[in-house]
């Protein structure tokens, strides 16, 4: 719930802290599901194009102003032939803007306006993965793939294939099939020897296939084509901390830190990976090094801040991510975290003004599962569970909860004394990996409620 792509935490399970950490600060290589959100950068087959009008017709999709944008959006494709279907881009402003219902229904118009274009197709293929139908993800991807031969432009080709293929490998991943993936994925490359991206995720297989040697040296080739994603050292040490192994984890980022002294992202990878561990005490002087690397980041401020918050600091949390509002007021991840530390705070003015930022966030992002649950656990903050229930059940997408909500909701129906269900909520929440910071509070909740019945 932190920041978009921070670390994306096992793709669905992210926590609300994971998001918000992912949203704050950009991500390390974690993911078990590396693929493309259903609006994915620019370069990818059907993204949404940079272009002036296209930005105003955001805008106006964000305003709630879809019919707008869409005639905008037409417009402007008249002189680019190069464009996808302006319905497509339309959707994916709908998908980025959290408006999800809306973007699917546009997404459904964009499929009959134009039945042959493989950007739609994967498009819905990058939804259904996100949202656990990898049945039908595949369906979808290889139906792109059928398309290509069909392309007015053979130039759009090999970005088709390499999508559909990221796709198709991270099914096979998500189902433990690696050698498939690493087909697929092989299959990706041919379309761009020199993508780093695709290098790291054949990484990632090799290391799945207990093949560590070979995976390092993707890693490493992966860093030198693509210079902006994590280190060799990095991606390994992350990979060991996804497979739950900590002892190799906590070597490899002392091998990251000792191979990159003057580099911020380590750092910032290995405190959160402190912060999983439970151990912020251990996260801050890491931290303090960031510091005397990048002073005036503000990176550091949002990982302070985190800190404090797991180290139930609220008070200097709320101090952080207040004088952080001011600089990025319109950052959601910013705002969620100040309306909790404010509500998780004892003081009721404070509670009460959490609760009121709260629902300024959720009117600007009415479908967000992570501004619902910071509203849910405002309300529930401030004595009002009928309305907290209500927020946090809405929060839970597919039948899945981040593990905050689902302790958030716990909370609410232990209080109500609907202990089984929270029971329920509780054991299948605290084993989750990846940033939980009420992780010891759901424990304790736990601990407190009645066994479950012996059946009859």
């Amino acid at each position: 719930m932190i920041h978009r792509r921070f670390d994306r935490f096992e793709g669905n399970r992210a926590g609300l802290l994971a998001g918000l950490v992912a949203l704050l600060l950009g991500a390390p290589m974690v993911s078990a599901q590396d693929v493309s959100p259903p609006a994915p950068a620019q370069g990818a087959s059907g993204s949404v194009p940079v272009d002036p009008i296209i930005e105003s017709a955001t805008k106006l999709v964000r305003e709630g102003k879809s019919d707008e944008a869409l005639a905008a959006i037409r417009k402007a494709a008249a002189s680019h032939k190069e464009w996808p279907t302006p319905l497509l881009i339309l959707a994916r402003m709908h998908f980025s803007a959290g408006q999800n219902d809306r973007g699917r229904l546009v997404l459904e118009e964009a499929s009959a306006e134009a039945p042959e274009d493989p950007s739609v197709a994967l498009t819905f293929a990058a939804i259904d993965l996100a949202e656990g139908r990898r049945h039908d993800a595949g369906l979808n991807a290889h139906f792109a793939l059928s398309l290509v031969p069909k392309l007015a432009d053979p130039k759009q080709g090999p970005a088709v294939v390499r999508d559909a293929r990221k796709i198709l490998s991270s099914i096979s991943e998500s189902r433990g099939d690696w050698e498939t993936a690493g087909n697929h994925i092989l299959l990706a490359i041919e379309t761009d020897p020199k993508d780093g991206g695709l290098r790291q995720i054949l990484g990632r297989i090799l290391f799945r296939k207990g093949k560590v040697e070979e995976a390092f040296k993707e890693l490493k080739t992966a860093s030198a084509d693509a210079p902006t994603i994590d280190s060799p050292e990095v991606s390994m040490a992350l990979l060991y901390a996804r497979a739950g192994d900590a002892k190799p984890a906590e070597d490899w980022f002392g091998r990251a830190l000792k191979a990159s002294p003057k580099a911020s992202r380590p750092r910032i990878a290995y405190a959160l990976w402190l912060l999983e561990q439970g151990r912020p005490e251990s996260a801050e002087p890491i931290a303090q090094e960031l510091g005397t690397i990048e002073p005036d980041s503000r990176d550091l401020r949002k990982l302070l801040g985190l800190i404090a918050f797991h180290r139930r600091d609220y008070a200097k949390s709320e101090g952080v991510y207040e004088a952080l509002s001011k600089d990025l007021p319109n950052d959601p991840s910013v705002s969620s975290l100040l309306a909790l530390s404010l509500v998780e705070q004892d003081d009721r003015t404070k509670r009460t003004r959490g609760l009121q930022l709260a629902e300024s966030l959720a009117r600007k992002f009415p479908r967000s599962p992570e501004i619902l649950a910071t509203l849910g656990r405002a309300h529930d903050r401030n004595g009002h569970p009928q309305d907290a229930e209500i927020n946090l059940r809405a929060a839970i997408t597919n039948g899945r909860a981040a593990p905050e909500t689902a302790y958030f909701l716990a909370r609410v129906l232990a209080d109500r004394g609907r202990t089984e269900e929270a029971r329920k909520l509780l054991v299948a929440t605290i084993s989750q990996p990846g940033l939980f910071a009420y992780r010891k509070d759901a424990s304790d909740l736990l601990k407190t409620l009645p066994a479950t019945p012996p059946p009859r």
